[in-house]
């Protein structure tokens, strides 16, 4: 478009310039930083809103035509959170892929619970998005595998079945709680609500009996405890949450990760049937921006959820246990960490 802009919610995801209660750059912080207001895009816009027409040497590269409307996107997670049907106050999603991110739409910012706010994607005027999350969710997952689990990637290779599958099968069979092992899974430092880029990953409990699939589990275990960890710290801002979760990303995809998270967290857990996600999100506020869906559309719902997992109450009660612990190992491992990464 040859057009210099940015939309509210990627702007209020940069942290610390921007003002949510103004929907404007914060000049006050901005100078705190020592950044001047002039490195900053001057035109701020909605998600959704038309940043310019597409210029005609882009249009002749891409088969498109020339002055097509070309319209500000937003924050992946909380365009993901827009295609699993978010659209009023207290409607929450987690995306667990590489990272997590769970997220709730409010009126009220949620700093004081170490969470962040941004205006949302749609009615961005007047909503905000709420999120916190976890740097190394999927990222733990596959670190786990990559390092520790060659066999069953090779019996993966021999049989043509996923190795995380075949993990997940193993770990089906470990209790819950993997038998008094913990995780953190802070893998390269952590976000909300712990804010410590010099966290670190830890396994804590390990005994003789534990096996590798014991780990494993403990690793699932540990994310999902990192996701009720943002949802009590976003439960203690949010007048009240919908009685139910839904999951998107590649988590979505494992069976006993949806019934872990529903245990822990104790949510029933939902899932969208189509392979959709924050493209999705984009793709409706393009229509809407246009004109092929209007308010009433947007608010139905596009996708169809799938109930997963229903807290188990014979684990409920192991999990909240574990989840105390998991609570204290932070503050009581925070200068160990540090020191680790002094030396």
């Amino acid at each position: 478009t040859g057009e210099l802009a940015v939309d509210h919610s990627s702007a209020g995801n940069i942290g610390g310039v921007y003002d949510v209660a103004r929907r404007g750059w914060s000049a006050e912080m901005l100078a705190a930083l020592g950044i001047p207001l002039a490195m900053m895009p001057e035109r701020l816009l909605y998600s959704g809103e038309v940043v310019g027409g597409l210029l005609e040497e882009w249009a002749r590269r891409l088969g498109l035509q020339a002055g097509t409307p070309i319209l500000a996107g937003g924050v992946d997670a909380a365009m993901a959170t827009l295609a699993a049907g978010v659209t009023r106050p207290g409607n929450h999603v987690a995306m667990i892929g590489t990272s997590m991110c769970w997220g709730y739409l409010n009126q009220q910012v949620d700093a004081r619970h170490g969470l962040v706010s941004m205006p949302h994607v749609y009615n961005g005027h007047q909503d905000l998005y709420i999120f916190g999350g976890a740097i190394t969710a999927g990222a733990s997952v596959s670190w786990f595998r990559e390092q520790f689990c060659q066999a069953e990637e090779q019996q993966a290779k021999e049989t043509g079945q996923d190795s995380l599958w075949l993990l997940e099968q193993s770990a089906a069979k470990i209790p819950a709680g993997s038998e008094g092992l913990l995780f953190l899974p802070y893998l390269m430092g952590e976000r909300s609500p712990v804010w410590d880029d010099r966290a670190s990953g830890s396994f804590v409990g390990l005994n003789l009996y534990h096996s590798r699939i014991h780990l494993y589990r403990a690793v699932l275990e540990g994310v999902s405890f990192a996701l009720r960890h943002n949802i009590e710290a976003g439960t203690r801002g949010a007048h009240s949450l919908d009685p139910r979760l839904i999951v998107v990303g590649g988590a979505s995809h494992s069976d006993l990760w949806m019934q872990i998270i529903a245990d822990i967290t104790h949510f029933p857990v939902y899932t969208i049937v189509q392979e959709v996600e924050a493209a999705l999100g984009a793709a409706l506020l393009a229509a809407h921006a246009v004109g092929v869906v209007d308010d009433r559309q947007m608010e139905k719902g596009w996708v169809q959820l799938e109930l997963r997992a229903e807290p188990a109450a014979g684990n409920v009660g192991v999990y909240d246990r574990a989840f105390a612990s998991y609570l204290e190992l932070y503050p009581a491992l925070k200068p160990v960490m540090h020191s680790l990464q002094l030396n």
